[in-house]
């Protein structure tokens, strides 16, 4: 397993993202996250979309059943405009440990499972209890699949 460690604590202020929200086996992740953006980026520019990053959420996730849910998302300034089978997700306030990743998109499991399996546990926090998500920022590059790539994932200090 590889060590993580947050480079940075954020507090975030609610954000509204809005995308492509689909379903799936969670052992199909590999395949069917790519089908998910792709599907994102057909979409083009969404209406009220702001900033420059993208964002990658699991929104939900039964492990017992083996299965999640994913969504490929931009960040919006409101809902009104999107069309009615856009994804729309509500992400509260939250403090966020950011975990960089510096290597090629397919190795970001990696750390996800340190982030949660091994620095979170031993930290002084907890599960801050809303949706973690992946950020990829403008040094991503779709064509090499690396760069700008954080795991933000919500924590609260522990008592």
């Amino acid at each position: 397993m590889t060590a993580a460690a947050p480079d940075r604590f954020e507090d975030r202020p609610e954000f509204l993202l809005a995308g492509v929200r689909r379903s799936f086996p969670v052992a199909d992740a590999p395949k069917e996250i790519g089908a998910v953006w792709e599907a994102l980026t057909a979409l083009g520019e969404l209406p009220g979309q702001t900033g420059d990053a993208a964002y990658g959420v699991w929104c939900a996730m039964d492990m017992a059943k083996g299965v999640g849910e994913y969504m490929a998302a931009a960040e919006v300034t409101g809902f009104e405009s999107l069309t009615a089978d856009t994804g729309r997700m509500i992400v509260p306030a939250a403090q966020y440990a950011v975990f960089p990743h510096d290597g090629h998109v397919s190795t970001m499991g990696a750390v996800w499972q340190a982030a949660f399996a091994e620095w979170l546990p031993n930290s002084d926090y907890t599960d801050g209890g809303t949706p973690p998500f992946e950020r990829y920022g403008p040094g991503f590059s779709a064509e090499t699949m690396t760069g700008d790539m954080e795991i933000w994932i919500p924590v609260t200090a522990k008592s």
